[in-house]
């Protein structure tokens, strides 16, 4: 077989599984790439071609040499059937490599990280049909810092992200993973105001499940924006004496209180 071309994919398997931003002089590397391996894809694969594939633990970049068989595959029989299916393989490789460095040119990549910010806000921050701004779910958050190391750090730096919480079925049984949840979020926001929505749905729920989230929230109180409560009505008396015991509700807005059951408010306007 005689060799008439040699691809050479610009980015070895350790950066093409990942999210990696390619600088500007890489960009044109993989286009370039991305441009031959289109010509050799169409031009040549798959009667015409064999893979130089390194081995699998080798930190090496994948090639793909092109050649001509001495004779028509066809003429081989049996060998001839397996090189082609071989090329056929060889052609999927190609395929996929191209499809990966073309994932390199996405423009989420290169985002800078303030727009980057204003995007996860939109997603963690959503609005009911009155147009209030609602509290997000942990799981929104956590989507996003699951999806890369760039996405993380802007994330985990970001204290607007972190500024809205919807904490659900909150009960005896699992008060110390949310209040864990909730004091990182709170951690995570540093100085800005706090929309804040927690459900308390189990009318046997001891006093002192209540009592160990609300200490951390109003440990906090001085930067309550919004705050929407949904418990039991037994412990609207606890809440009320809490309420007062606090020095100043500076930022708070709007306190929405409403019963497990039945959803009905139990107060509105914290100042009056």
């Amino acid at each position: 077989m005689v060799a008439i071309h040699m691809l050479e994919a610009p980015f070895t398997d350790a950066i093409l599984s990942t999210n990696y931003a390619p600088f500007p002089v890489e960009i044109s590397q993989i286009q370039t790439f991305i441009s031959e391996a289109k010509v050799l894809l169409e031009s040549h694969l798959p009667s015409h071609c064999h893979l130089i594939r390194p081995p699998s633990n080798a930190k090496t970049h994948p090639r793909f040499a092109v050649g001509i068989p001495p004779k028509r595959l066809g003429n081989h029989g049996r060998k001839g059937r397996k090189l082609h299916k071989y090329l056929l393989q060889v052609r999927d490789d190609l395929q996929k490599l191209i499809e990966v460095h073309e994932a390199l040119l996405s423009p989420m990549r290169r985002l800078p990280s303030e727009l980057l910010e204003e995007v996860f806000l939109h997603c963690v921050t959503h609005h009911s049909v009155e147009g209030e701004s609602a509290s997000s779910h942990p799981d929104t958050i956590s989507v996003i810092r699951r999806t890369c190391r760039q996405w993380r750090s802007v994330a985990d730096s970001a204290p607007r992200v972190w500024c809205s919480l919807k904490l659900t079925s909150i009960i005896d049984e699992n008060v110390a993973k949310k209040k864990a949840i909730l004091e990182h979020w709170l951690d995570r926001s540093g100085a800005c105001l706090l929309s804040l929505h927690l459900s308390f749905p189990d009318a046997e729920m001891k006093s002192t499940t209540f009592d160990t989230i609300f200490a951390v929230v109003s440990s906090v109180s001085s930067r309550w924006h919004r705050m929407l409560l949904v418990f039991p009505n037994q412990f609207l008396l606890p809440l009320y004496r809490t309420l007062q015991s606090l020095d100043t509700l500076p930022y708070l807005v709007d306190l929405d209180i409403l019963d497990t059951y039945d959803g009905h408010r139990c107060c509105g306007d914290p100042r009056s």
